[in-house]
């Protein structure tokens, strides 16, 4: 392509985009080459918002005009005007092939010359890492593959997933996240049960979460009684919980006229626990 009186880097429209942004947006592979063949190309030259031609290519999931940006070492690791990464448009929209691609190229010098760790990097618009941004979309499959790259294990020490998955109701994703290690939290079978979401509350207990509290107080076995959950009376009642915590759950069932479900329901769960203990 010739570079007589041509600025292959002139912006233009509202948007202030290039050549480059339109041909990656679109899908135009053929154009890319083109592009790329001048001399004077800027692969990571930005539009108004600060993004350039790898977030129009992950936008509009163009994953061929992706690869073809990447081979020419296209930047993975420069964040628009929101603090937006490719990939966290790619983890946003579930687009799993771009995903792919992108994390194929995150330890190679031309794509990541900062080094920028791409899974934990949070964008500022939603303050979410990729990996969170998979939890609370509940893409248990791209979730599971951005943990395979962990290889740092630092989804071992992010408290905040098993809370995101929980809140968002995403059981796969906390299902996942569980058998990964992640660690469980002092108040997300509470958040769980304080959403009646008996599912999630099944599942936290299985995993050995614990709610009670050193003193013998149970949050989660007094918000059930006080609400009237008594199928989640199995699953927060534990032999810690304190008498004084029983009759605060009696006292309180009382005011809505469950005293007597909520002493058989304690009753016939103690003694399930305890035939457990004693095997």
């Amino acid at each position: 392509m010739s570079n007589v009186h041509l600025d292959i880097n002139m912006k233009s429209g509202p948007s202030q985009t290039t050549a480059l942004h339109e041909a990656a947006f679109i899908g135009f592979e053929q154009g890319i080459h083109l592009l790329l063949k001048h001399s004077e190309i800027d692969l990571n030259i930005t539009d108004q918002l600060g993004q350039t031609a790898l977030h129009y290519a992950v936008q509009r999931n163009q994953v061929s005009s992706l690869r073809v940006l990447l081979a020419a070492g296209a930047r993975l690791d420069l964040s628009c005007t929101h603090g937006r990464l490719p990939i966290h448009t790619a983890a946003m929209y579930g687009f799993e092939k771009c995903i792919e691609l992108l994390l194929s190229h995150r330890q190679c010098h031309s794509n990541n010359p900062s080094e920028l760790d791409i899974l934990w990097t949070k964008e500022r618009l939603n303050n979410q890492s990729v990996v969170e941004c998979a939890v609370v979309r509940g893409y248990d499959r791209q979730l599971q593959r951005l943990l395979d790259v962990d290889t740092t294990l630092e989804h071992k020490r992010r408290k905040e997933l098993i809370e995101l998955a929980v809140h968002w109701n995403r059981q796969d994703c906390l299902q996942s996240l569980i058998r990964r290690g992640c660690p469980l939290t002092d108040n997300c079978l509470l958040v769980a049960v304080q959403q009646r979401k008996i599912d999630l509350v099944r599942i936290l207990s299985a995993a050995g979460a614990n709610p009670c509290l050193d003193n013998g107080q149970n949050p989660s076995f007094l918000y059930t009684a006080n609400h009237g959950f008594l199928e989640m009376i199995p699953f927060v009642f534990t032999l810690s919980t304190s008498k004084d915590c029983i009759q605060q759950a009696l006292f309180l069932a009382s005011s809505i006229g469950m005293h007597e479900k909520l002493r058989i329901a304690i009753s016939h769960t103690l003694q399930t626990l305890l035939s457990k203990k004693s095997l």
